[in-house]
């Protein structure tokens, strides 16, 4: 989009303060309002870096470094970000550098059902006498319940 993005405090939610630009230029601004509309951040403004490694972009005389390539994500992940630079190091056939977020995966292993926790049975309580003729007792209940009530077991 060659989209700069400047450090102006009005777009802060969205944007970081540590950009090459001073001001935003138009594509910029079409991104930043891209970005605020859809819940997201632009992580490439968030991360202090040597302007070298904030360049994405260098003019074919050398004189003239931009950063116009940029890394979106929703806010939501945004903690997940932990590092956005570009790599100038990289073969690639393109007058752009490399763009590389680093990233902390983070799975939930809790399982959930219709936003609800799913509780967990402790089979093993099961095995005391009291414990298991209890439980013999209000299962029928249950299904005595059920059958009367066309079929919907009632807890």
């Amino acid at each position: 989009m060659n989209a700069q993005i400047g450090k102006e405090d009005i777009y802060c939610p969205t944007i970081g303060k540590h950009s090459l630009h001073e001001s935003t230029n138009d594509n910029g601004y079409c991104l930043i309002q891209f970005a605020a509309l859809n819940n997201m951040v632009i992580g490439s403004t968030m991360f202090p870096h040597k302007n070298i490694h904030k360049s994405t972009w260098t003019a074919p005389d050398r004189l003239f470094e931009s950063q116009i390539d940029h890394m979106v994500i929703d806010a939501r992940h945004m903690s997940d970000l932990l590092d956005v630079r570009s790599y100038r190091g990289g073969n690639v056939d393109s007058d752009d550098y490399l763009v590389i977020a680093r990233m902390r995966a983070q799975i939930s292993n809790i399982k959930k059902l219709r936003g609800e926790r799913i509780r967990k049975f402790f089979i093993s309580k099961l095995q005391v006498e009291n414990t298991t003729n209890m439980y013999v007792k209000r299962l029928e209940e249950s299904l005595k319940q059920s059958a009367c009530t066309g079929g919907e077991i009632i807890q």
